[in-house]
């Protein structure tokens, strides 16, 4: 073991981050039912779901934005203090996967849409989504759209959990000297995060399919790892999964 390469700062900066993700994720949805008298007015209260949920992702984008704001100056501050300006301007590269990615993520993302497929009776899922409770007419379907743009912001939640979790496994982690037992045990804890996340969205909000988005969030971390921690790629991607 290399002790020399714990990494307490990235560990604990990291851990901070999932805390104050999970508090945000937790306690937003209970501050977003405060709002609820807001709309029961509305075509006789058929919408409040719809428009809570659409405060909720309102909120959440917020606080991710605010987020991500507070990390990019705590890292201006850093990198100004250890007077390495030049770190400020990284130039990202476009990077072109190599075809065996891009076959694998083709066919986990295909492999995704069948299953899903399957179990509503081989429909397009937001069609088949839109299509609950129509008995409520115009006022159901609008009431469906909710949780596809609750989509939106889930992902993103996603993206930012999985990272800090592999932050937080390189932290721990780097000691290991053999280079495959360290990056599997790296992508496990990552992987146990994304796992606690997806539980919250099933328990959360009772999801039908439980089993089947216990599957996705594993796979997750996998698309992750084949798109080379690219974060605008996994995120499309991830949501596409979501969605459809």
């Amino acid at each position: 073991m290399d002790y020399s390469a714990f990494d307490e700062k990235k560990l604990w900066t990291n851990l901070a981050r999932l805390v104050v993700y999970f508090a945000l994720i937790l306690i937003t949805p209970w501050l977003a039912e405060f709002t609820s008298p807001w709309f029961v007015q509305i075509s006789y209260n058929q919408l409040t779901d719809f428009f809570v949920m659409v405060m909720l992702t309102l909120f959440w984008l917020m606080e991710i934005g605010l987020v991500m704001l507070a990390e990019f100056f705590l890292k201006k501050y850093a990198i100004k203090r250890s007077m390495l300006p030049q770190e400020l301007k990284e130039k990202k590269e476009i990077t072109v996967l190599p075809l065996k990615n891009v076959l694998m993520i083709s066919g986990i993302v295909l492999g995704c849409l069948l299953v899903v497929g399957l179990q509503i009776g081989i429909e397009v899922k937001p069609f088949f989504d839109m299509g609950k409770n129509v008995e409520k007419g115009s006022y159901g379907y609008i009431t469906n759209i909710g949780p596809i743009i609750m989509a939106v912001v889930k992902c993103m939640w996603i993206l930012m959990i999985l990272k800090a979790g592999l932050a937080v496994g390189e932290g721990v982690f780097g000691i290991v000297k053999d280079k495959s037992l360290q990056t599997m045990l790296i992508w496990a804890l990552g992987t146990a995060f994304m796992m606690a996340f997806a539980l919250y969205d099933i328990f959360v909000w009772n999801n039908e399919y439980a089993l089947t988005y216990l599957l996705f969030y594993l796979l997750f971390p996998l698309i992750y790892y084949l798109t080379g921690g690219s974060k605008g790629k996994f995120y499309l991607i991830i949501l596409f999964i979501y969605i459809f």
